[in-house]
């Protein structure tokens, strides 16, 4: 039996008056403590006990007795007035004594069948809070997994849209006539990588795209350079794809008679004015 079960059998008792001195010591420091379970099982027991009076006949005393009371009262010196406001229990007391043994015990029974189907409630609905709760932690996990699988959908998608664009880009490139197609080749030993300028002279644009890099080191950046009169001067930096792959536009490139080379190098991350890193790409003079 847990302790709380036990001030439950306590409370019952204790409607009836019936507890001795510890046990009476013991249910009401429980009731100081704040319990509202004990609380409204106690409210229930009262309400039951306050209409056990209405169910007992008034007796009417014979005329004689009732003469002698009235006589005696009268003759009293001095009535002592007392103003007090009777407790429960003050009052429960005198009715209790009127009561047989049958009666009592049918009430203690009474009692104690309502006790436990407050019990039984109070466990259904612990039981039903704690299904609610468990749904609810559940729809979070859905819905925070769901938040994750939409946020992967629009990286996915944004991405999507880039390439796209690029590839859009690279087509215009590729079916205007007026541009010029410059080859840049690996320097690395055993390297793939490579790369292309589609040069249109015209408007002075290009589109740069590098293929097979190698992956960039911490704190590294690519950047793509085009040397005019034998001076380096930066077109952009860059970074590349888990394939070393990406595409540029670039703009503002010297005068076309001037442009002896491209070349890309691998500089600090934000780039630099003039190249210092090792060079990965060059373009034919």
């Amino acid at each position: 039996m847990t302790n709380h079960e036990r001030y439950d059998e306590l409370i019952s008792i204790y409607s009836l008056g019936a507890l001795d001195e510890n046990q009476l010591k013991e249910i009401e420091e429980h009731l100081k403590g704040g319990c509202g379970v004990c609380e409204e099982m106690l409210k229930e027991n009262e309400k039951v006990l306050s209409l056990i009076p209405y169910s007992i006949p008034s007796a009417t005393p014979f005329p004689r007795v009732k003469e002698k009371l009235f006589k005696k009262i009268r003759a009293t010196k001095q009535i002592e007035e007392k103003t007090f406001a009777p407790t429960f229990w003050e009052r429960l007391q005198p009715l209790w004594l009127r009561l047989g043994s049958a009666v009592a015990l049918a009430l203690l029974i009474i009692l104690f069948a309502f006790n436990l189907s407050l019990r039984d409630k109070l466990k259904e609905q612990e039981i039903v809070i704690s299904s609610l709760k468990e749904q609810v932690t559940n729809q979070s996990e859905i819905m925070n997994s769901l938040r994750t699988q939409l946020a992967t959908k629009e990286v996915n998608l944004n991405n999507l849209k880039e390439q796209i664009a690029r590839q859009s880009t690279m087509m215009e490139f590729l079916q205007n006539p007026e541009v010029v197609t410059i080859n840049l080749a690996g320097l690395k030993q055993d390297s793939q990588a490579y790369g292309r300028v589609l040069w249109d002279k015209k408007y002075n644009k290009a589109l740069f795209y590098g293929l097979n890099l190698p992956p960039i080191p911490s704190g590294k950046i690519y950047q793509l350079w085009v040397i005019a009169d034998n001076t380096p001067i930066s077109m952009g930096i860059f970074d590349v794809d888990e394939r070393g792959n990406n595409i540029i536009q670039v703009a503002n490139i010297p005068d076309p008679s001037k442009v002896q080379k491209f070349a890309v190098t691998l500089e600090p991350a934000g780039g630099v004015p003039q190249p210092t890193g090792e060079m990965y790409l060059i373009s034919a003079s």
